[in-house]
């Protein structure tokens, strides 16, 4: 039996603003690889 991986994901403020392409790719490359993430819509900016 094989368990599914699922993680809390939080691209962080530059991802969502300035580098997309990085937060895209990291959510395609989970998705290829069967892997859920969840956003963190409460969490904060670090800056």
């Amino acid at each position: 039996m094989s368990k599914k991986l699922s993680y809390a994901y939080y691209p962080g403020c530059a991802a969502k603003q300035i580098q997309k392409e990085a937060d895209w790719s990291a959510r395609a490359i989970c998705r290829q690889l069967g892997i859920e993430l969840h956003d963190m819509p409460k969490a904060t900016c670090c800056g």
